[in-house]
C-alpha cells in the first residue's frame, strides 16, 4: 500500500511570468505549477507583469506583486534598481500572499527575476531555481537565503562549479514539459 501523499502548497515568483510567454524560464514555471496541480497540489505564481484577458493555466491561481514598481520589458539593472529601492514593501506583500495561500514551499524562479535576491523574513521554505548563473550581485544574495538550490540541468551544475560556487548540496530537478496528456505536446 502506498503512503498518502502530503498536499503541498507552492509559491513561484518570477516577475516577468505571463501564460504566453515564449521564454525558458516562465514555460518551465507553468509547466511545474501544472503538474504539481495536476498531482493534486496547490500552486500559485507570483509575478509583477500585466496579464492578458484570457484563461490562464487550469488550477494554477496567478497573484499580481503590484508593489513592484517596473514596467515590462526592462533590463536586469532596471529591475535589481527597483527591487533594492522597494525591497521591505515587496517583502511584505509577498508574506502576505504566502500567508494567504499557506505556502509550504516558495520558489524563487531566478536570482533577479524571480527575486531570489530579496530580503524577507518568509513563512515558507526557500527554494532557489537556478536556470541560469546570472550576475554574482544576484546569485550571492539570493543563495545565502535558499534553503534549497535546484537546477534543471547537470550543465547548470558544472556552470556554477566551474565559477567557484559550492553545488555539493545543489539538486537537478529537470524542466517539466508543458502538455496535455490527452492531446500531446504543445508547440512553442
Amino acid at each position: 500500500m502506498t503512503p498518502p501523499t502530503t498536499r503541498r502548497s507552492v509559491a513561484f515568483v518570477l516577475a516577468s511570468w505571463r501564460p504566453d510567454a515564449p521564454a525558458g524560464m516562465e514555460r518551465a514555471t507553468a509547466a511545474l505549477a501544472t503538474g504539481l496541480t495536476q498531482a493534486g497540489h496547490h500552486a500559485v505564481i507570483v509575478t509583477a507583469a500585466p496579464q492578458p484577458h484570457q484563461p490562464g493555466l487550469p488550477g494554477v491561481q496567478v497573484e499580481a506583486l503590484t508593489c513592484l514598481r517596473v514596467t515590462f520589458p526592462c533590463d536586469d539593472l532596471t529591475l535589481r534598481e527597483a527591487i533594492t529601492r522597494d525591497e521591505h514593501v515587496i517583502a511584505e506583500q509577498l508574506a502576505r500572499i504566502l500567508t494567504r495561500y499557506r505556502a509550504d514551499t516558495v520558489v524563487f524562479v531566478d536570482a533577479l527575476w524571480g527575486l531570489g535576491r530579496l530580503h524577507a523574513e518568509l513563512p515558507a521554505r526557500r527554494v532557489l531555481a537556478a536556470h541560469v548563473l546570472g550576475h554574482d550581485a544576484d546569485l550571492r544574495p539570493a543563495l545565502a537565503r535558499a534553503d534549497v538550490v535546484i537546477a534543471p540541468s547537470p550543465v547548470v551544475l558544472a556552470q556554477a562549479a566551474g565559477a567557484g560556487w559550492n553545488t555539493t548540496d545543489w539538486r537537478i530537478v529537470p524542466n517539466a514539459l508543458l502538455h496535455d496528456p490527452e492531446t500531446g505536446p504543445q508547440p512553442p
